[in-house]
């Protein structure tokens, strides 16, 4: 033992405070990680009890916890003896290098914040992002979470959502929709939109004030292309949609003529 010490270098004294320093920095590291979520839970009650959007709430939570508990983590090594100044030059020059590694995942991050922060949408909001229909179920740091009206959950990028075109139909109350197809150019054109014109306004359950139209709006190699267009509330768009194509597509099949995708 005796050699052990001298090849070491090491004392039971100084093997003692280790001991006890490394049991401190445990004990201060597990009161800090329950006291980052105590922190961050109670932030977010407390904004909830405000009536907050939810978005809001969590990402806030969120921030909280991580906040709490670096600054724990940091305590935790000063305790140990591993000076805070050298871990902060570290963490910040492997930060640097993760975020050039990392450079899309960091647009993504800065994406969420911004949609935190200006809230184009909220939770339980129908909209439109990158060319899907859902209900905005969540949103972290990374991604969008929607639920499709079919019950499909999609998970969406930040950096996608923040880049392209956003339509919010809970802030108009109505959700546009532009169905388009071709036409053959050998049938009746006037009598196959007088047609679709006639099943749109059998219906009894669309828009009074602005109820769909149909309109040409092209040619294409399949034939004339033909636009079925409106807008709907947001909270009957799905089936509606469903319902009304549906009809549009049993009629012309009754009249011998077969849309073409355009």
């Amino acid at each position: 033992m005796h050699q052990l010490w001298t090849v070491t270098g090491l004392t039971p004294a100084m093997l003692t405070t280790w001991a006890v320093r490394l049991a401190c920095a445990l004990l201060v590291a597990l009161i800090g990680w329950w006291l980052a979520r105590w922190l961050g839970r109670a932030s977010s009650r407390v904004l909830q009890h405000e009536h907050t959007d939810p978005i809001l709430a969590g990402f806030l939570r969120n921030i909280t916890f991580t906040a709490v508990l670096v600054l724990v983590l940091v305590e935790s090594l000063e305790i140990v003896g591993i000076p805070s100044t050298s871990l902060l030059a570290a963490v910040g020059a492997a930060g640097l290098a993760i975020g050039l590694a990392l450079n899309s995942s960091l647009s993504h991050i800065a994406w969420g914040v911004i949609l935190v922060v200006f809230r184009p949408f909220r939770v339980g909001d129908t909209v439109t992002l990158n060319g899907i229909d859902g209900t905005v179920e969540s949103l972290n740091l990374m991604h969008t979470h929607m639920r499709t009206a079919d019950n499909r959950e999609v998970v969406i990028p930040n950096g996608t959502v923040g880049g392209n075109p956003i339509y919010n139909a809970s802030l108009t109350g109505q959700h546009p929709f532009d169905y388009r197809f071709a036409l053959p150019f050998n049938i009746d054109l006037d009598k196959t939109i007088a047609l679709i014109d006639g099943v749109l306004r059998r219906r009894t359950d669309l828009p009074g004030d602005a109820p769909p139209m149909v309109d040409v709006v092209g040619f294409s190699a399949n034939g004339v292309v033909v636009s079925v267009h409106g807008a709907l509330t947001a909270r009957t768009s799905p089936r509606l949609q469903h319902e009304v194509l549906s009809a549009v597509q049993q009629a012309l099949h009754g009249e011998g003529v077969v849309p073409v995708a355009v």
